[in-house]
């Protein structure tokens, strides 16, 4: 699988073991995890933020229209065609597939950078439990 321009692919190492049911209607049978960790191992070549060995998190968005009103404000959690992390399609085609994948697709602006000094496992819970406060 080929990175498109604005997507990367994080190579997932080590998971949170908390399940979350997803109410996304754009799903497949992808297998899902929601606080999703790892190492970039492709970017896409519009890609400015992230190369090949970043270590980086997903939270529960990968992606979003980046065009509507919400978006427009940085308010992408109430975008109509958020995407989620787990099977989700973008508008390209390209699957996010999810936290149990050997892959995970997601959007740079939804990625963040994980602190080398900070391990991959105690970094994971902050993608979920550690968001949930936040909303604007």
């Amino acid at each position: 699988m080929k990175a498109l321009p604005t997507h990367l692919f994080p190579k997932l190492v080590k998971l949170s073991k908390l399940p979350k049911k997803t109410t996304s209607s754009n799903l497949d049978t992808s297998p899902a995890k929601h606080e999703i960790v790892g190492v970039v191992t492709e970017v896409g070549s519009k890609v400015d933020k992230f190369k090949v060995g970043d270590k980086v998190g997903v939270g529960y968005r990968a992606g979003s229209c980046q065009s509507c009103d919400n978006c427009a404000n940085n308010l992408e959690n109430y975008c109509p065609e958020m995407v989620s992390n787990q099977g989700s399609r973008y508008r390209d085609g390209a699957t996010t597939y999810g936290g149990y994948s050997d892959i995970m697709v997601a959007d740079e602006h939804f990625v963040v950078h994980v602190p080398d000094n900070l391990p991959l496992d105690a970094c994971a819970p902050l993608l979920c439990a550690g968001i949930t406060v936040y909303s604007h």
